[in-house]
């Protein structure tokens, strides 16, 4: 199949040619990587992959996990084996869907939803069950009440009705949904009696609600179709047990009652709906306009509440539960022929909320492809990988990342030792743009690679955007003073399973996706709709070519990793970031704050001292390019210098978050924690409270300036 002109093929081929003999690759393994990589079997597999619903810890599921097991060994991957957890999964009853009702004053029901969202494609989507409408981690329980309207459900929506003198107390909260903020939160104190969690059209149907503007005719939700929400808090991996594996034998310390209570997970009943069913609910609404910003896309105006016109009230029922299930995780090897404990790991979550063709089957498939056409090379190319290349296929994703945070809680040692990267596909969820979320080791290969795959849309071709670079730099294009050439490459982002290999082992990581050319939105995430006709003839219906070029770019970006003697980890890259992006930040946002606070002195000192460590690191690491270790000595303290951005006690006790640079959760990194604490530090009242969080400042900030420490003693020579 031509997927680009003949000339330009030559060209890209010139480019791999060169780029592969300066680093001492093979471009005939490199050429042969992106050619060996068919659609027909990508769209074979998402076929296969998307039969029926597979949830974790259902029948369907582990029937999934034997057909996915299935091809790996055909492909030819070595070992492929289970990784078994016993973790904490929520359940809908599949007999009693969950209903939303508007009730009269008389208790008369006005409307009420059918809880289930309209079967569009019956081929594709008619499996018994798989349009219910339901949330995970919700109570279970019916209550009736007053509808308060409360945004997106964060900590700033809740204060800001504080701030208007409304309590949330005995009131059902409205929230709008969104793939910005997915998981509203739940204050635990506020008594809230219940949560409806909606998709506004201003987020999921932008160019109207009417049928030609909405699925199956456009990418958009259509009016009476619900997105499926996670509840859980800001925490990853099995509830029960956090920091060590969900394994039958292991004592859990946490219970359900202790988490409710705590707020991370909801301690009422939640009910996801349609916005055709919220329009119901807010067209009834009384009560002040809410702000500006807080109106969405329905044609009324949006009032907060909780009173309502006719003295009408809302009711919902929810059918929940929590099971303790088997979640199953499998991988598969390729065998290093000089290293082979050293692991190049490629991995995706393969449970789905219900078919899941983009979230992840999309990635699965892809993955899967990628295996074959490895072993494919392989054999023609007479090359084995010079490292172990690991194919992992996660469970429990939806639910919070359960089975890839518990297998690296479980072999967190093995891991640190052995991995050299983690490289993660999710999905391919639309047709702009290559994403990339990385660490700055990792600028430079995530870079480079993208110029050698063609670009496989053909209106980026035409507007002269040649390979996954161009049009990846000209719809996200980067702003780093010391590697302008960058794309827009954000630190740990999006929920998936990279999120425990950076969070907890810190070990260096690659996020990869295609999105959108103006956001990351992708508006039937989580819904039914989820079947092949969206990839292939709604935004992917070029042959699965954007399936496909993700398939070339995740096998170049492993072959390199696999191959090149020294490791493509760039650490004066991630030491440039610290001393002229990360560190700089942090003081002068600590000096503004002397000038209000004088309790912050200590912090002050300590940002300065912080300062001369990034110098002292960036100075080390150009140094350390200039010393000519043998290869492995090099690639151990590269691998060194990674960890030492681990803070084994968690960030301030939070122990599945160890990270002190990055953490795929904002707050949870010692970064984020410093610039929280320079905030409650400059709202203080007393001065007791001021020298308090002036001292836990200062010794966050110590925290931040060991690692650098312990990662500049990594890269000398002696001790």
């Amino acid at each position: 199949m031509v997927w680009f002109p003949t000339g330009l093929r030559a060209l890209l081929l010139a480019v791999v040619s060169a780029l592969a003999y300066k680093d001492g690759l093979d471009p005939k393994i490199m050429e042969a990587l992106q050619e060996n990589i068919k659609w027909t079997n990508i769209r074979d597999n998402l076929q296969q992959f998307t039969m029926y619903p597979h949830y974790p810890g259902t029948p369907n599921n582990y029937r999934m996990a034997e057909e996915i097991v299935h091809n790996w060994k055909n492909a030819g991957l070595e070992n492929v084996h289970y990784i078994d957890y016993d973790a904490l999964i929520p359940y809908p009853n599949y007999d009693r869907p969950n209903r939303m009702t508007v009730l009269s004053k008389t208790g008369a029901e006005i409307y009420k939803t059918t809880g289930r969202t309209p079967v569009v494609i019956p081929k594709e989507q008619g499996y018994p069950g798989a349009d219910l409408d339901w949330a995970g981690f919700s109570t279970n329980g019916t209550v009736i009440g007053d509808v308060l309207f409360c945004n997106l459900g964060n900590s700033g929506d809740y204060e800001a009705i504080e701030a208007m003198g409304i309590s949330l107390k005995g009131k059902i909260c409205l929230v709008r949904y969104s793939n910005v903020n997915k998981k509203p939160l739940f204050p635990s104190n506020a008594g809230i009696l219940g949560m409806i969690i909606y998709s506004d059209p201003k987020d999921v149907a932008r160019e109207g609600t009417k049928p030609e503007n909405v699925y199956p005719n456009t990418k958009y939700l259509p009016p009476d179709a619900a997105q499926h929400p996670t509840l859980r808090g800001n925490w990853y991996g099995d509830y029960p047990n956090p920091s060590f594996p969900a394994k039958k034998d292991l004592f859990n310390y946490e219970t359900v009652e202790s988490l409710r209570s705590r707020g991370e997970m909801a301690n009422f009943p939640v009910l996801p709906i349609s916005y055709g069913a919220a329009y119901e609910i807010l067209s009834r609404m009384d009560g002040p306009q809410v702000p500006a910003a807080w109106q969405g896309g329905l044609n009324v105006t949006y009032r907060m509440g909780p009173t309502m016109k006719s003295g009408v009230q809302v009711k919902i029922e929810v059918h929940a539960k929590l099971e303790t299930s088997t979640i199953r995780n499998f991988v598969g090897y390729i065998r290093g022929s000089e290293e082979p404990d050293k692991y190049v790991m490629l991995g995706n979550h393969y449970d789905a909320w219900v078919y899941g063709s983009v979230d992840p089957m999309s990635g699965t498939a892809v993955l899967a492809e990628v295996a074959r056409s490895i072993v494919q090379t392989m054999k023609e190319q007479n090359w084995k990988p010079k490292r172990t290349l690991m194919f992992c296929g996660w469970d429990g994703e939806e639910q919070g990342m359960i089975g890839s945070v518990e297998f690296v809680e479980e072999f967190v040692n093995q891991l640190q030792d052995r991995t050299v990267v983690y490289l993660n596909v999710d999905n391919v969820h639309a047709n702009g743009s290559l994403h990339v979320s990385t660490i700055p080791s990792l600028y430079r290969i995530s870079t480079e690679t993208a110029k050698l795959v063609a670009n496989p849309m053909t209106r980026e071709i035409n507007a002269g955007r040649t390979n996954l670079y161009d049009s990846w730099n000209y719809y996200y294009p980067g702003n780093l003073s010391y590697y302008p050439e960058a794309p827009w490459m954000p630190h740990p982002f999006g929920n998936s399973d990279h999120a425990g290999f950076i969070d907890y082992a810190g070990l260096p990581f690659s996020h990869i996706s295609y999105q959108g050319r103006d956001s990351y939105l992708f508006p039937l995430y989580h819904t039914l709709y989820e079947t092949p006709f969206l990839n292939e003839h709604i935004f992917d219906m070029r042959n699965l070519s954007l399936h496909r070029a993700v398939g070339q770019y995740w096998s170049l970006m492993a072959y390199q990793f696999a191959d090149l003697p020294e490791l493509p980890l760039d650490i004066q890259m991630f030491a440039k970031a610290l001393y002229e992006d990360f560190v700089p930040k942090l003081k002068n946002d600590i000096f503004r704050l002397l000038r209000k606070v004088p309790e912050a002195n200590k912090a002050v000192k300590q940002a300065m001292l912080l300062m001369n460590d990034a110098e002292k690191l960036l100075r080390d690491t150009k140094r350390f390019e200039q010393i000519h270790f043998a290869a492995s000595a090099h690639n151990d303290r590269v691998m060194g210098f990674h960890k030492c951005f681990i803070n084994p006690r968690g960030v301030m006790g939070n122990i599945s978050f160890r990270n002190v640079i990055f953490s795929n959760a904002s707050q949870n990194s010692v970064f984020n924690l410093v610039r929280g604490l320079i905030k409650q530090l400059a709202e203080a009242k007393t001065t007791a409270e001021k020298e308090k969080l002036g001292h836990e400042l200062a010794y966050q900030v110590s925290i931040i300036q060991y690692s650098l420490k312990c990662a500049s003693a990594t890269l000398a020579d002696l001790i």
